[in-house]
């Protein structure tokens, strides 16, 4: 049976019990039937609140939001652009190199800083010869994340690694030797896993193309093409082969005329001849074909280090890169190589 409250008035005014009024309604008990009255009567007495300022919020439309999201991607983009494909343009006539240098550490520990310094030095000081870094140029352990040993063992705190990163990047490229930076876990993982920003991104990204993933680089060398394939490290890894991250890197994204990695702290490279009927053909690629693994400045020895592994090895495998001709080739160090520059050009 339905009722409201006037009906309820009308039976208790014509004599009704609450346990008859409570039957005619199929409430429980005629308590209950007295308690919903009474509810019901306080309802109609009672003076609600009035809010004349409150603002109600909207319910915006689903495609409002959207385009909400599409405007703050673009802003994004604008301000926090990734880049993933790059072209160097070196106008010469003569061949270059480019040192490839990754694993600083700087403000570590553990770190040789002053072979950081004489390396630098040296290509700073010596023409036709770049530089490219990828990645873990700082030691980066961030105090209260990471083992207080490690915090505690190193050289200098991150702001002091970050300003004499900041520093190097500036006077490399006002020198015109840098070509392109990485990320890595010291410099870059470990600051967007914990504060959901790339520190050394956002202090570099306005002075030197960065890398933020892999980068592949058309490096354009007079009158030559060749293609690099740059990153700071891979998944892949061997410990019967030291360049098995560059040669997966190789066959899985792009068949790179070099392809360079670091991380694993211990220089390596390899050089092998890949579709050569392809170049044989006239495309330009395969042929002859480097990987390259970097080696470090943070020598150690340092416990983590040889705990599980072994002392880093100091190495900067620098790359030649002829522009008259197609003519690549790798060499140990800067040095090697600029000794082979200086030998064609006395030819």
């Amino acid at each position: 049976m339905t009722f409201d409250l006037e009906d309820v008035k009308l039976w208790r005014a014509s004599g009704k019990s609450w346990d008859e009024i409570a039957g005619l309604t199929s409430l429980s008990s005629g308590e209950a039937a007295r308690k919903r009255f009474a509810r019901a009567a306080a309802r109609v007495d009672h003076v609600p609140p009035e809010y004349p300022d409150w603002k109600v919020p909207e319910t915006p439309n689903w495609r409002e939001w959207l385009d909400a999201f599409d405007a703050m991607l673009e802003l994004h983009k604008r301000a926090d652009n990734i880049v993933s494909k790059l072209t160097i343009d070196i106008q010469t006539e003569i061949p270059i190199a480019i040192a490839s240098a990754s694993d600083l550490h700087m403000g570590g520990g553990f770190t040789n800083h002053k072979s950081i310094r004489k390396t630098l030095d040296f290509i700073l000081e010596t023409p036709n010869l770049y530089v490219g870094i990828a990645g873990d140029s700082i030691e980066g352990f961030i105090p209260g994340v990471k083992g207080a040993a490690s915090s505690d063992q190193m050289a200098g705190s991150i702001g002091a690694q970050l300003h004499a990163m900041d520093s190097l990047v500036d006077e490399l490229t006002a020198a015109g030797k840098l070509l392109y930076w990485t990320w890595g876990d010291h410099d870059a993982k470990w600051f967007e896993d914990r504060v959901g920003l790339n520190v050394v991104k956002r202090l570099l990204d306005r002075k030197v193309p960065y890398f933020a993933g892999r980068g592949l680089v058309r490096l354009k060398v007079g009158q030559q093409d060749y293609l690099l394939h740059v990153n700071h490290g891979e998944k892949w890894q061997s410990q019967l082969n030291e360049t098995y991250p560059q040669r997966k890197m190789y066959d899985m994204v792009i068949p790179a005329d070099v392809t360079i990695s670091g991380h694993l702290h211990k220089p390596a490279y390899h050089v092998a001849y890949r579709y050569d009927n392809l170049r044989e053909l006239g495309y330009n690629i395969g042929g002859k074909t480097l990987f390259v693994q970097n080696g470090t400045f943070k020598t150690g020895p340092d416990p983590y280090s040889t705990r599980w592994w072994t002392q880093g090895i100091m190495g900067v495998p620098t790359l030649v890169f002829g522009a008259l001709e197609r003519d690549l080739d790798v060499f140990d160090s800067p040095w090697k190589a600029v000794q082979y520059l200086r030998g064609l050009s006395s030819v």
